[in-house]
C-alpha cells in the first residue's frame, strides 16, 4: 500500500477540472452488458474502481478499450459468462450491481458477496427481496447469491429504505422482458437519474416520477449502441470545497454542479465562505463551475445529520469531520447511514483533534491539528485525512493511501495545482 506526505498549505489558488463521477460511472459500466452492443462512456474517471470494473467486464467476455484519455468503449456482444467470482467481487461493493444487469441479459447471474470499503454492514437483503418480487429465484449461501429468472412478473416494489444499489439493481433487472415494474421509495441520488438516462438512450423505457420509477421491459432487439457522458463527481467537488474552506484561498471547480451540493454549500456559507456558481457559463470556459473563496479562518457552530439524497451525504461526512476538527468550530455529526463512518476520528485524535464519539454521534471541538502518521481506513476517510493534513502544522503521512485512488483520479495533481504540498513517498 502506498503512502502520501502532506505539508501545511495556505491560500490555495487556481482551478481544478472535476473528474467524472465514481458513483455514476460504475452502475453505467455494469449496464453496458445489457444491450449486447457497443457503449462509449465519455468523461470516465481513471480510478481504481473503474479499472476493477473493466477487469470484471473482460472476464465475462466483454471487450473494453480506452479510445482517448477519458473515453471508454465497451463491446458486450460476446458476453460468455454470468458469474462474478470471489476474486473479482471482493474488489469493490458495486460488483453486486452486475447481478441485475446479467439477469436482464442472461436470465441468470451468480455473484460472490462484494467487498469494498469497511464502513458498515451494507446488507443486500433489500436487493434479494426485490428480485423475488420480480419473479427471480434467489439462492443465497455463505459464498454469495445465485439468481434465476423463472417468470416475467409485473410488480410494485416499495423499498423499506431508499437504497441506491437496490434501486439500480431493480432497474437493470427490469430492462429486458415482458413486464412492468414500479419502484416506490426509490433512491433519488443523481446516479440513479444518470443510470436511467443511459438506459433510455440505449432503448430502454423508463418513466421517472416523484413517487415512483416505472420500467417497462423491452425485447433485447430494441436495445442499441449508445454514447453517454458522465457528469462531474459531486463528492470530489465537495472534498475540494472543504479543502479550500479550511486552508483559505480562491479556487474554481470546473464542471462542478452546485445543485448537487446544496447541503455542503449551506454549511460552508454559514461559516462565511463565499460560493459563486453558474450552470451555463464559466469564467473562461463554457461549463458549469463553482467558485470557492475564503479569506478568513473557517469558524462555525452547528450540526449535520447524514441521510439519503438530497440530505447531507454520508460520503461527505469524513471530509466534513476533518474540516471541523482542524478549525474554530463546535460541531456535531450524526451518522444515520453506516455504523463505521467514524473510524477516522481515531486518526484525527492522533493529530490532536478533540472528538468524542457516542454511538452514531460525533461531538467535535475544533483546534489546530499537528501532523503525524495516520492510516486511511476507507476511501472517504483517506480524503478527509488529506484535508486534515493540509491544515495541520508540520508534516502528515497518510498510510494505506491506495483507498483514496478508488474514487479520486489524481488528488495529488489537483491539490498541487492549486498550491498545496502533497506527494507520494
Amino acid at each position: 500500500m502506498s503512502a502520501i506526505s502532506i505539508e501545511k498549505s495556505e491560500n490555495l489558488e487556481g482551478r481544478i477540472i472535476v473528474q467524472g463521477a465514481k458513483n455514476e460511472v460504475l452502475p453505467v459500466l455494469c449496464a453496458t452488458v445489457v444491450n449486447g452492443n457497443i457503449s462509449i462512456i465519455h468523461n470516465c474517471p481513471r480510478i481504481s474502481d473503474v479499472y476493477n470494473t473493466i477487469r470484471i467486464l473482460n472476464n465475462i467476455g466483454c471487450k473494453t478499450e480506452w479510445i482517448d484519455n477519458n473515453s471508454l468503449m465497451v463491446n458486450s456482444k460476446n458476453l460468455n459468462d454470468y458469474r462474478i467470482t470471489c476474486n473479482f467481487a471482493r474488489m469493490m461493493r458495486s460488483s453486486i450491481i452486475f447481478t441485475g444487469a446479467l439477469v436482464s441479459r442472461c436470465k441468470k447471474a451468480v455473484c460472490s458477496y462484494p467487498g469494498g470499503c469497511v464502513i458498515g454492514e451494507r446488507p443486500i437483503d433489500i436487493h434479494i427481496d426485490a428480485f423475488r418480487q420480480m419473479g427471480i429465484k434467489v439462492i443465497s449461501s455463505n459464498k454469495g447469491i445465485e439468481c434465476i429468472r423463472y417468470q416475467e412478473k409485473d410488480c410494485r416494489i416499495k423499498l423499506r429504505f431508499p437504497s441506491v444499489g437496490a434501486t439500480e439493481n431493480i432497474i437493470l433487472a427490469s430492462i429486458i422482458g415482458n413486464q412492468t415494474v414500479y419502484i416506490y421509495n426509490y433512491a433519488k441520488e443523481p446516479e440513479i437519474i444518470s443510470l436511467c438516462s443511459f438506459l433510455i438512450k440505449m432503448g430502454g423505457i423508463i418513466d421517472i416520477r416523484k413517487e415512483y420509477i416505472k420500467i417497462t421491459g423491452v425485447n433485447k432487439s430494441c436495445l442499441k449502441n449508445v454514447e453517454y457522458c458522465i457528469e462531474s463527481d459531486r463528492i470530489v467537488a465537495g472534498t475540494y470545497m472543504f479543502a479550500v474552506a479550511g486552508c483559505k484561498g480562491d479556487v474554481v471547480l470546473e464542471g462542478a454542479d452546485i445543485n448537487k451540493l446544496r447541503a455542503s454549500a449551506d454549511i460552508l456559507k454559514s461559516a462565511g465562505v463565499l460560493i459563486n456558481s453558474d450552470t451555463n457559463r464559466g469564467i473562461a470556459f463554457d461549463k458549469k463551475y463553482i467558485r470557492i473563496k475564503m479569506k478568513e479562518r473557517f469558524s462555525v457552530k452547528g450540526k449535520v445529520i447524514t441521510g439519503p439524497y438530497p440530505y447531507f451525504s454520508t460520503d461527505m461526512q469524513s471530509p466534513l469531520m476533518a474540516l471541523m476538527a482542524g478549525n474554530n468550530t463546535e460541531f456535531i455529526c450524526i451518522e444515520n447511514m453506516f455504523e463505521n463512518r467514524f473510524k477516522m476520528s481515531d486518526e484525527l485524535i492522533k493529530m490532536g483533534a478533540d472528538i468524542i464519539v457516542k454511538e452514531n454521534m460525533a461531538i467535535i471541538k475544533g483546534k489546530q491539528l499537528h501532523g503525524c502518521v495516520v492510516n486511511a481506513t476507507d476511501l472517504r476517510s483517506g480524503a478527509g485525512l488529506v484535508i486534515a493534513g493540509l491544515g495541520a502544522e508540520g508534516r502528515t503521512v497518510i498510510q494505506h493511501a491506495d483507498y483514496i485512488y478508488r474514487g479520486y483520479e489524481d488528488i495529488l495533481r489537483d491539490i498541487n495545482n492549486i498550491g498545496g504540498n502533497i506527494h507520494i513517498i
